[in-house]
Parts: C-alpha cells; structure tokens; sequence
C-alpha cells in the first residue's frame, strides 16, 4: 500500500484498511482527522472516499 500523501483516487482511500475502520467504526488509530486537516486540499477527495464506503 502506497502513502497515504500519495493517494489521487477515491479507490486509494476505499483500499487502505485503516481509512474502512476510521470511517465505518470511528477508529483513528492512524491519525485520519488529523492527516485530513492537514491535507485540506484532498479533503474533498476524502469525504468522497468516506460516502462510497458507507454507501456499500
């Protein structure tokens, strides 16, 4: 799995195991907030990642 700096795409976020648990059970073991915050430009990427997941 790639950094997550690196990711373009909505199926980077929807692959990273980490992201599925931080948006489907709140689990931030990996800092998501934190990392979102800090990457506000790919904050709409992410809560395009966050909707795909919670509509499957």
């Amino acid at each position: 799995m790639q950094q997550r700096t690196n990711y373009t795409e909505i199926e980077h976020f929807l692959a990273d195991e980490s992201f599925r648990l931080w948006v489907c059970f709140k689990n931030d073991l990996n800092n998501w907030e934190e990392w979102t915050l800090e990457h506000s430009s790919r904050a709409k990427l992410v809560e395009e990642a966050r909707l795909w997941l919670l509509a499957m």
